[in-house]
């Protein structure tokens, strides 16, 4: 985990944003109930750590060049599955659910890491547009779950974050995690 703080560190906006990413989708994991090992765990922190290394890349080429770094660059102590799935998240996070940038490295993981990786990768493209990577904001807003249906609970104050954009990521990462619906509640 320490070569993904110092890469944290070095490419993204805010390496606190990736703390608060850190509580953001452990959040949602213990909502949800699921269960999550040590390996997985290590996994999604060193993910929320690497979730904005590629922003300062041109928008066309954020996804293919993220994957490239954390499939292919220099990070310790991750194995070929756990590259696989970081790759997928980066992929996602940048270009979307449908994203074929790390297409080439779903094989190596099992499919239940590959789906971890998508739920992952999803999550990152409900919290960035609320946050454009500013520390301070994701531990203010959180999830609930009532019956099938997925709610992300924002503040008062950050009502204006309520918007088709973020609708319909929600409405992406609910379906992605299983849910029949999703919703934003404000207050």
């Amino acid at each position: 985990m320490q070569g993904a703080e110092e890469l944290s560190t070095l490419r993204s906006r805010s390496p606190a944003h990736a703390h608060d990413l850190i509580e953001f989708t452990g959040q949602y994991i213990n909502v949800a109930g699921l269960e999550e090992t040590g390996a997985d765990r290590r996994l999604r922190i060193v993910s929320c750590l690497l979730a904005d290394i590629g922003w300062r890349s041109h928008p066309d080429y954020r996804g293919p060049q993220s994957v490239d770094n954390v499939a292919y660059g220099s990070l310790t102590g991750v194995d070929h599955p756990g590259r696989s799935f970081l790759a997928q998240v980066m992929a996602i996070r940048y270009d979307g659910l449908k994203s074929k940038s790390a297409h080439d490295l779903i094989g190596l993981g099992a499919p239940a890491l590959t789906a971890r990786a998508r739920l992952i990768g999803a999550m990152f493209r409900v919290a960035y547009p609320m946050t454009a990577a500013m520390p301070g904001i994701l531990p203010r807003i959180r999830f609930s779950i009532d019956g099938k249906t997925l709610l992300l609970h924002l503040p008062t104050d950050l009502a204006f974050l309520n918007g088709d954009h973020l609708r319909n990521r929600l409405r992406h990462f609910a379906e992605e995690a299983g849910y029949d619906a999703s919703k934003v509640q404000v207050g």
